[in-house]
């Protein structure tokens, strides 16, 4: 049986307030999973940010092991991409997080059907 695929494009995307751990992605409870390709965390504002990611197994609470990134720091004006290859299964979830709202974070990949 063949099996489908759907980009996941940048219109999953997020501006999250300050200090507010907010869920960009979520992967489909029905298909396969989902691949993730890339994931951009860009600073918008004049002075440096720190940015956290982490991946939410089935979109429980983030333990410290499950984060990709903790408070890296994003110069003004920059972005941080993160080339992946990750693979999520149904309803794990990427969470972002920033320390000033200046930061957007988007998320690329596929979708697997099943």
């Amino acid at each position: 049986m063949a099996t489908s695929e759907t980009p996941i494009s940048g219109s999953n995307s997020a501006d999250p307030s300050a200090a507010t751990e907010t869920v960009v992605y979520t992967s489909p409870t029905a298909g396969a999973g989902s691949v993730l390709s890339t994931i951009i965390a860009a600073n918008r504002g004049g002075a440096g940010i720190k940015v956290r990611v982490g991946i939410s197994p089935g979109g429980g609470a983030l333990g410290n092991s499950e984060y990709i990134v903790f408070d890296h720091t994003v110069d003004a004006n920059d972005a941080l991409t993160l080339t992946l290859g990750i693979t999520l299964a149904a309803d794990d979830e990427v969470r972002v997080e920033t320390d000033i709202a200046t930061a957007s974070f988007s998320v690329f990949g596929m979708e697997l059907g099943s």
